[in-house]
């Protein structure tokens, strides 16, 4: 799981997008989460089933965004 946090850190860093950004990304999915709930998730602090659920949902998004950058 620490390597998905960091994953999804480095994805934020690499495109130039902020974690307010991916919050509005996750409520487009019907995920509700709090600024200071996220960084504890991407901190390792909060573990529990929801974190799974963001850090699953937070990969594919900007995985996503990733394709779309780049025109695919």
């Amino acid at each position: 799981m620490k390597e998905e946090r960091t994953q999804i850190l480095w994805l934020l860093q690499k495109n130039n997008l902020t974690q307010t950004w991916l919050i509005n990304r996750l409520a487009d999915k019907g995920i509700e989460i709090c600024k200071t709930n996220l960084s504890d998730i991407l901190r390792g602090v909060r573990r529990n089933e929801t974190s799974e659920k963001v850090i699953t949902a937070s990969l594919e998004i900007l995985e996503d965004y990733e394709k779309w950058s780049k025109g695919s």
